[in-house]
């Protein structure tokens, strides 16, 4: 099991895009096999890693792509991954090393 840092950047992200989709925290539970207490302590900022398979299962169930900047992740709509500014980064990995 690989995890990354959950930095505020990716948790707000995810946090606003569920909003605008109107999925409840209930739901995304749901998808991801959470309680609705554990995806609530990350939107919340309080875990500080995630297993990089559920976070691109997180990703695909708000129709977003999480990409690997060396040294950073990033999380952009589809459509903005498909934009040609995102043309020099990679698809984040299964695992990292």
């Amino acid at each position: 099991m690989s995890k990354i840092w959950w930095t505020n950047k990716i948790r707000k992200t995810l946090r606003k895009r569920r909003e605008e989709l109107g999925v409840t925290q209930v739901d995304l539970a749901k998808k991801l096999k959470w309680s609705q207490a554990h995806v609530q302590r990350h939107e919340n900022g309080h875990a500080d890693s995630i297993d990089i398979k559920v976070l691109r299962k997180w990703c695909g169930i708000l129709d977003l792509v999480a990409t690997y900047i060396p040294a950073e992740i990033d999380i952009v709509t589809s459509e903005e991954y498909h934009d040609n500014s995102m043309m020099a980064t990679a698809d984040l990995p299964t695992e990292i090393q």
